[in-house]
């Protein structure tokens, strides 16, 4: 009984209400309403709801302090409402980024615009030569070593040296950057299109462009050689360049300085040997304007 007065004069004070302005609203004395918010008397069912309805709220609220639970079928159709309008926007932003190369790049990157007809491809020939030192006896401690970098962003680094038939290859690794308006690379590859017949699966290491039959493949255009005994051997290319990543793609060549004449040059016993690789290219991609691009 203690606990519905306290509610009685709770509610009583936070409208406003004297004692004896509610026991007038309820044809009451004063003393009668102190005796109920003193816990010593509690009115019956009939009188709470008067009670209720003087003080503006529900007979639930008086007996409890909490008030009854609004309907909720309005309120879930008003959710239901926003949630379906906030759907609809995301699904509606979702398309304008699509659309205009954010997602494909986001989730892509470069591999998704080389492979865009909403993109333009252009080349660079990156002049000069660049040279890094390869360690032949650890040759784990060569990942990581820079053989180029810009202010760009753009980099080539060594990937790994490993050791295929009894010869060492080096294999570098191109890294770019990449935005939804374009993007650059520097690579030892190029791409070049190559045709394949109509419903023809396109070969490993090629991506499909605008049209049923373009397509891109990768080959390698720079070129190394080894320095050895103060002279530098051109060296071959170590197979297939590899498909382009999300921000860049693979190449690499076999260790093995040639003479004129096609003779290997022996570099057993060397701990080190400083190799040096021309021709590199920039890759450029540019988006072609559409009316849903932003920004």
């Amino acid at each position: 009984m203690a606990s519905v007065g306290k509610h009685i004069r709770h509610l009583r004070t936070a409208r406003g209400l004297t004692q004896e302005q509610l026991a007038e609203m309820l044809f009451v004395t004063r003393q009668t309403v102190s005796v109920w918010e003193t816990g010593r008397a509690q009115p019956d069912l009939e009188t709470l709801e008067r009670i209720a309805a003087a003080l503006e709220t529900d007979v639930t609220e008086v007996i409890y302090g909490v008030s009854r639970p609004q309907a909720l079928g309005p309120l879930k159709c008003r959710w239901a409402m926003i949630g379906g309008i906030i759907a609809i926007i995301i699904v509606f932003v979702f398309i304008i980024l699509f659309k205009n190369g954010t997602y494909g790049a986001w989730r892509y990157g470069l591999s998704s615009q080389l492979s865009s007809a909403d993109y333009t491809l252009s080349y660079n020939e990156v002049p000069g030569s660049w040279s890094v030192k390869l360690d032949l006896v650890d040759l784990d401690s060569n990942a990581g070593k820079i053989l180029y970098e810009d202010e760009s962003g753009c980099r080539i680094l060594v990937d790994v040296v490993d050791e295929h038939e009894g010869a060492y290859r080096v294999w570098f690794r191109s890294y770019g950057v990449c935005g939804w308006k374009g993007g650059t690379l520097v690579s030892g590859c190029q791409t070049v299109p190559a045709e394949c017949s109509s419903g023809q699966d396109a070969p490993l290491r090629q991506t499909a462009v605008s049209g049923e039959d373009s397509f891109w493949t990768w080959e390698t255009y720079a070129s190394m050689t080894a320095a050895v005994d103060g002279a530098d051997y051109p060296c071959t290319l170590a197979g297939e360049s590899s498909l382009i990543y999300k921000n860049g793609n693979q190449f690499g060549f076999h260790l093995n300085p040639r003479r004129s004449d096609g003779e290997p040059v022996d570099i057993g016993g060397l701990e080190q040997i400083t190799v040096t690789v021309s021709g590199l290219t920039r890759l450029s991609t540019q988006r072609i304007a559409h009316f849903w691009d932003i920004g």
